[in-house]
């Protein structure tokens, strides 16, 4: 076993992603470590054991798109012949995590929505790496992570995940949403903490600031069919049509508006919709930002006055600016993000969004002076931190 180096802190997160938000909360988390504790050597990896971004494939929008295809075909004996319950290339991965973190003082967890077992695999990753640390007597953190699905005693693998969690070797668990939900997986045996998600600390990590003197409305795109994928029963036509409701409600206030992704070219198909059903929006067209990297995200959120979105991240760029941001709800975690920021009503549901009042409820934000929540809130980032300082000589 090679000497541990007694500064070295492994990160573990979506690092390479078409979609941006998880592979900038990752170099939050990074950024974070760096700050408070300097001496140390601190290297990311890729949850998936990736080495790069494929543009056109997110690990959260896209990664089980084979399974979901076929599962409408053939129903359980197509689903019975898709390796559900394995990685592909577990031999590989394994020497690859092995390699990388066999000298490592403490690994953490970065955060986002990797505690599943029904969407993306994230469990059979977190499994073989924390059961290689446990292995190389490495402890483990979990930062900020949310909760894509409930513990299920019928399921072998939110079993296997349930005791991974539980294990003694992990140290602390830190949860952006759902704290109730956390206990629950650790059957109340473990103390599990609320944090903020790192991303919060965007402005800072990329050192970019707000555009104070912009009128322009940034409108943040997302696939339609994510709605119903979450048990939200809304068709792609309906989510369109509210967007376009939010724009023209915008510009009737006298702004300009703007569309953009989280870098996900999928995202892409609202704003196809969009056009089609609504030609009198097609100028946006061209205007479209597609950001490539996590700093590109941040540059272009902080050219805007306002943001209406729906993906998590987009609101989370937006609140780390300081930019009032509103966000059409689409899973549980957004929700939670706005009651933990103080602010339930910038959340919107399709079912009861009243598209003039957005711009009524953003507006009133811009108003808003007190940080009293917000500092609060950030402050629970240095809870983790400080738990890895404690491994760190």
């Amino acid at each position: 076993m090679p000497m541990k180096n007694a500064t070295k802190i492994v990160v573990i997160g979506v690092k390479y992603d078409s979609n941006l938000g998880d592979m900038l909360l990752g170099d939050c988390l990074c950024h974070l470590l760096s700050k408070e504790i300097p001496h140390a050597n601190i290297e990311y990896i890729d949850l998936r054991g990736r080495t790069h971004v494929d543009r056109n494939e997110s690990f959260y929008s896209s990664s089980n798109s084979l399974y979901r295809k076929l599962r409408h075909l053939g129903g359980k004996i197509v689903r019975s012949c898709l390796p559900q319950n394995k990685l592909q290339d577990e031999v590989s991965l394994n020497s690859f995590f092995r390699q990388r973190i066999s000298d490592a003082s403490v690994l953490v967890f970065a955060g986002g929505g990797v505690i599943e077992y029904k969407h993306y695999k994230s469990d059979l990753y977190i499994k073989l790496i924390a059961t290689i640390a446990d292995d190389l007597n490495i402890p483990v953190l979990f930062n900020a992570v949310g909760m894509l699905d409930r513990y299920d005693s019928h399921s072998d693998r939110a079993k296997d995940l349930r005791n991974i969690l539980q294990s003694e070797n992990v140290k602390f668990i830190g949860v952006r949403e759902n704290v109730s939900w956390m206990e629950e997986w650790v059957c109340h045996e473990k103390d599990v903490k609320l944090v903020c998600d790192p991303a919060c600390f965007a402005s800072e990590t990329y050192e970019v600031k707000r555009k104070t003197d912009s009128d322009l409305i940034g409108i943040g795109l997302i696939r339609p069919n994510i709605f119903r994928d979450f048990g939200r029963n809304f068709s792609d036509i309906e989510i369109a049509d509210i967007y376009a409701s939010i724009i023209h409600a915008f510009i009737a206030k006298g702004y300009q508006c703007e569309l953009f992704t989280n870098g996900y070219q999928g995202d892409l198909s609202l704003a196809e919709l969009l056009f089609d059903r609504h030609q009198e929006l097609t100028y946006l067209r061209d205007s479209i930002k597609k950001p490539v990297r996590p700093k590109e995200l941040v540059e272009i959120v902080s050219r805007y006055k306002m943001v209406f979105s729906s993906r998590m991240h987009s609101a989370i760029v937006s609140y780390s600016l300081d930019i009032p941001c509103g966000t059409l709800c689409w899973a549980e975690k957004i929700e939670a993000f706005y009651n933990n920021i103080g602010h339930p009503e910038r959340c919107f549901y399709p079912g009861s969004i009243e598209p003039l009042y957005v711009p009524h409820i953003l507006t009133k934000a811009l108003d808003d002076e007190d940080h009293t929540i917000r500092n609060m809130y950030l402050a629970s980032s240095m809870v983790p931190i400080n738990m890895a300082k404690q491994y760190c000589k």
